[in-house]
C-alpha cells in the first residue's frame, strides 16, 4: 500500500510524463485531486539542473497549454451564463462595467492586477522561506503603518506611514535573500493541500467585492471563473514558477479586456 501510494504521489507531481497538451491537463485534474508540492519541478528535468533555456521553453509551453484549458472552461461557463440571461435572468451590476478603458485602466487590468494578485496569492505557495518570511514582515509593517495613521495626523502621519511601510519593504527583502536557496518547508508540504485550497479559494471570494448588490452566497456562482483561474494558476505557480502564474494571468486578462473592446466597437 506505500509503494502505491508513493507511487500515485510521483505520477501526480512528476513533469517528465507531460509531453502533450492532453498530458498536461490530465496532469492538472490530479494535481488538483491530490494537491501536492511536486517531487520534480521544470528546474530539475533528469534530475540535474535544466538550462535556462529548457526552463523556459517548457514553462512557456505549460503557459499556453493550460491557457487553452482556461479559454474553454471560460467559454463554457460564459455560454450558461448567456443561457441563464436569455431565460429572462438579471446579473448583478459589477464595479467592473463602470471603468473607463483607458491605455492606464489596461495596463492595469493587464499587468499589475497579475503581478500584485499573483504576489499575494500564489507567490508563497511554493514553501520556501524566502517567500513565507516576507508574509508576516509586511503584514507587520502594514499594521504598523494603519497605527501611525490612526494615532497621528497631518505631515507626521504621511511621514511615519511611508517610513514603516518603506522599511518593511527592505526589511522583508534582505530577510528573503538572506534564505534565498533553502528549500521548501517540511511542514508547509505538509499542508500544502489546504494552502492550495485556501489560494484559490480566498482569490475568487475577494472578486465578490466586484459586485454592488446581491448576498455574498448567491454570487458565488458568478465567481467560479476565477475560482479555475486560481488553480490553474497555482498550478503552474509550483510546477514551473512564479513567472509562468503570472504571464497566464495576464494572458487571461488581455483575452478578456480584448474581447470588451471589441464589442464596445461594435457597438459604437
Amino acid at each position: 500500500m506505500k509503494g502505491r501510494n508513493s507511487r500515485m504521489n510521483t505520477e501526480s507531481t512528476s513533469l517528465a510524463l507531460v509531453n502533450s497538451a492532453p498530458a498536461q491537463w490530465r496532469h492538472f485534474a490530479r494535481f488538483i485531486q491530490r494537491p501536492a508540492l511536486p517531487a520534480q519541478s521544470a528546474n530539475e528535468m533528469g534530475g540535474q539542473t535544466a538550462s535556462f533555456g529548457a526552463r523556459l521553453t517548457t514553462g512557456l509551453v505549460a503557459v499556453l497549454r493550460m491557457l487553452a484549458l482556461d479559454l474553454v472552461i471560460m467559454i463554457a461557463l460564459l455560454s450558461l451564463v448567456l443561457v441563464f440571461v436569455l431565460a429572462g435572468g438579471e446579473l448583478p451590476s459589477n464595479a467592473l462595467n463602470d471603468l473607463e478603458l483607458t491605455p492606464i485602466v489596461i495596463l492595469s487590468l493587464v499587468i499589475g492586477a497579475p503581478l500584485l494578485e499573483e504576489l499575494g496569492f500564489r507567490s508563497w505557495l511554493s514553501g520556501r522561506p524566502r517567500y513565507l518570511i516576507v508574509i508576516p514582515i509586511l503584514m507587520i509593517a502594514a499594521a504598523a503603518a494603519a497605527a501611525i495613521g490612526v494615532t497621528r495626523t497631518g505631515e507626521d502621519a504621511s511621514e511615519g506611514t511611508a517610513i514603516a511601510l518603506l522599511g518593511g519593504i527592505i526589511v522583508a527583502i534582505i530577510a528573503s535573500l538572506i534564505v534565498w536557496k533553502r528549500p521548501p518547508m517540511r511542514w508547509f508540504q505538509a499542508i500544502f493541500p489546504l494552502a492550495f485550497w485556501v489560494s484559490a479559494l480566498g482569490f475568487a471570494l475577494i472578486h465578490i467585492a466586484n459586485y454592488k448588490e446581491g448576498d455574498w452566497y448567491a454570487l458565488l456562482p458568478l465567481v467560479l471563473p476565477q475560482l479555475v483561474l486560481g488553480t490553474v494558476c497555482a498550478y503552474l505557480r509550483v510546477h514551473h514558477g512564479l513567472w509562468s502564474a503570472m504571464l497566464l494571468h495576464a494572458l487571461h486578462n488581455g483575452i478578456i479586456v480584448m474581447f470588451v473592446l471589441a464589442g464596445l466597437s461594435m457597438t459604437q
